[in-house]
């Protein structure tokens, strides 16, 4: 029996460390804005909820409706705490009488099939009684491999997805102005 155990320790250590991969996590790549940011509409960023199913975990769609988590790869912060914080880059949020923003993640993944990565939100703009809504697809192409290295990999995920908040801030941005345009409009018409 001692025999056995020595002649198989060998094989079942191998084993165990076989399928090693170091886990990453990832963030969005930052945009330089300091420049834009005098350009973007002033707004207070409300509520931003996630009804994405997804966590802090990577979520990658598969086909026919499955998904599959992966636990080696991690965002930094869940995708309605990335798209706030997005936003408070992007937008001016030093003026708290300007229009309301308030957003909802309502898909945060990557598509193996189509090899891209995938935001989808929904944003509400409110100033007094003038509201608009948004609700708008993002995606940006990404080379999902199965055996590759995960540090190359994790980062082409995150500049991907980096450009799917950053449409989605852009979206935002537009949707704010409009809800000012619709304002004004009605303002100068003595309403």
């Amino acid at each position: 029996m001692k025999y056995f155990t020595l002649l198989a320790l060998p094989l079942l250590l191998t084993g165990c460390f076989a399928n090693y991969r170091q886990s990453v996590e990832l963030d969005l790549l930052p945009e330089d804005s300091a420049a834009q940011l005098s350009a973007m509409p002033t707004a207070r960023i409300g509520v931003i909820r996630n009804n994405s199913g997804a966590g802090l975990p990577i979520v990658i769609r598969l086909k026919d409706g499955l998904v599959e988590t992966d636990e080696y790869a991690r965002w930094l912060m869940s995708p309605d705490q990335m798209l706030e914080r997005e936003l408070h880059r992007t937008l001016n949020t030093t003026d708290f009488t300007s229009v309301r923003l308030t957003g909802n993640v309502l898909t945060c993944e990557f598509d193996r099939s189509s090899q891209q990565a995938v935001l989808e939100v929904s944003f509400e703009a409110r100033k007094g009684k003038h509201f608009k809504r948004l609700k708008k697809r993002f995606t940006a192409p990404v080379k999902l491999k199965d055996n590759s290295d995960a540090r190359e990999q994790a980062s082409a995920m995150a500049k991907a997805m980096s450009i799917c908040y950053r449409q989605a801030c852009l979206a935002a941005a537009d949707l704010i102005n409009e809800v000012n345009k619709q304002n004004n409009s009605h303002t100068t018409k003595g309403e």
